[in-house]
């Protein structure tokens, strides 16, 4: 028994040196890799910056936005276009040097075929102040001295053309032949409502306006009244046209014209 016991153990201690020589390599393998892994994990987390930089902006909050911005190119400072994204965050929120710096600072690293190399400088070109342009006052006439050879004498030409001519009297005639049209209008309707109401007094109450009921109707008697006033009221607006044209008329004639010239032609001209 004892003889068949001791050939076991080269077995046994074979097999635990094959077990630590897998093992060493296995246990070194994790801290390779970790430090493999170092780079990638610090560049994801500037693309989660970055992603929260993005919401940021989205919902209005220019100022996180700056930040998160700012954050993730310290991460990882290849990335250019987070210095694109710190500029126009800062645009949005009214901070113009830090805009301006960061459109500069992406100008400076994104090659000239970058796609957002075009909208950078349109943005820095329009937040670069400019200089407000130099008003310069008019000269006023009396400052300006002219050689004296130049100066000249101002000569005043006034048109000899005989006496002005006589006032045209066709608005006055206009305005007078107006007011007797309208005259002659507003008698005839006045005449014919007369004649009218002459007419519906053999339907009135005698010694009274009143029509008498057991002679006309009463639609009768209605119709009768709004014809009478129709036509009286329309002889009460001819006769006011009338005296306002006539009115007119006198006016015209009554008023002198005034006379404007310009060296070439008269003009009569009433003021009114």
């Amino acid at each position: 028994m004892k003889h068949a016991v001791t050939r076991r153990w080269p077995g046994l201690l074979g097999a635990l040196v094959v077990c630590v020589c897998l093992a060493v390599p296995a246990a070194a393998a994790p801290s390779a890799k970790a430090k493999a892994a170092a780079p990638v994990s610090k560049a994801r987390q500037a693309e989660d910056k970055a992603s929260q930089a993005k919401e940021a902006f989205d919902r209005g909050a220019f100022t996180d936005a700056v930040e998160l911005y700012r954050q993730a190119l310290a991460l990882d400072p290849g990335r250019i276009v987070f210095a694109y994204g710190i500029a126009i965050s800062a645009e949005n929120q009214g901070d113009l040097d830090t805009a301006r710096t960061g459109y500069q600072q992406f100008l400076q690293l994104a090659p000239a075929s970058h796609p957002l190399a075009g909208e950078a400088r349109t943005a820095l070109e329009r937040l670069t102040p400019r200089p407000a342009p130099t008003t310069q006052e008019p000269q006023r006439p009396e400052d300006v001295q002219l050689p004296e050879s130049k100066m000249k004498t101002p000569i005043v030409v006034l048109a000899d053309d005989g006496p002005p001519p006589e006032p045209q009297r066709w608005p006055v005639w206009t305005a007078y032949g107006l007011a007797g049209a309208f005259a002659i209008a507003g008698g005839i309707f006045a005449i014919a409502a007369s004649r009218t109401d002459s007419d519906a007094d053999r339907y009135r109450v005698a010694g009274s306006r009143a029509f008498d009921p057991t002679r006309i109707s009463e639609a009768g008697a209605r119709e009768r009244l709004a014809a009478i006033n129709g036509r009286w009221t329309v002889a009460a607006v001819f006769g006011g046209c009338a005296l306002a044209s006539g009115g007119v008329g006198v006016w015209l004639r009554l008023k002198q014209p005034s006379v404007a010239t310009d060296g070439k032609s008269v003009v009569l001209a009433w003021q009114f």
